[in-house]
């Protein structure tokens, strides 16, 4: 999985997503996951430390099957919460 950290208005932000969707785009009629930007363009970072990170983040952007079977894996969020696009699933998760 690839991790970027992102801070906005002090608050941790968190994107992940399976490595091989990094610098793709997905389309689905009106709806789009693009993941060319550097939003996305993070590390390779253990599944321990994204894990922790994921503990502290206000928000998450999770793209990809790897990176939302471990979300749901670790209790973070739940199957039926997923959502796809082209195929592709992804998760946003907001703390508030």
């Amino acid at each position: 999985m690839i991790a970027k950290r992102h801070v906005m208005d002090k608050k941790l932000v968190l994107s992940v997503s399976d490595s091989e969707l990094v610098g793709k785009k997905f389309e689905e009629g009106n709806l789009q996951l693009d993941l060319s930007g550097d939003f996305f363009r993070g590390s390779k970072i253990p599944e321990s430390d994204i894990a922790k990170l994921s503990e502290s983040a206000a928000m998450i952007t999770v793209i990809g099957k790897k990176s939302t079977e471990f979300f749901i894996k670790k209790g973070i969020v739940k199957r039926e919460n997923v959502k796809s696009i082209a195929g592709i699933p992804h998760i946003q998760i907001f703390r508030l």
